[in-house]
């Protein structure tokens, strides 16, 4: 999950950073992203 950080806040979108990340469904990396971090990766972006 700290390499998805690093992604996200490069630049990358959700759908890069899951696919990037071995997830088949940008949704199943979604769901593990918030449960790790309470935060839903484009709330992590915004911020």
């Amino acid at each position: 999950m700290q390499r998805a950080q690093q992604l996200l806040m490069g630049g990358a979108t959700i759908s890069e950073t899951a696919e990037s990340l071995g997830f088949d469904y940008p949704q199943h990396f979604t769901r593990q992203f918030k449960k790790h971090f309470g935060v839903t990766p484009s709330d992590f972006i915004k911020k």
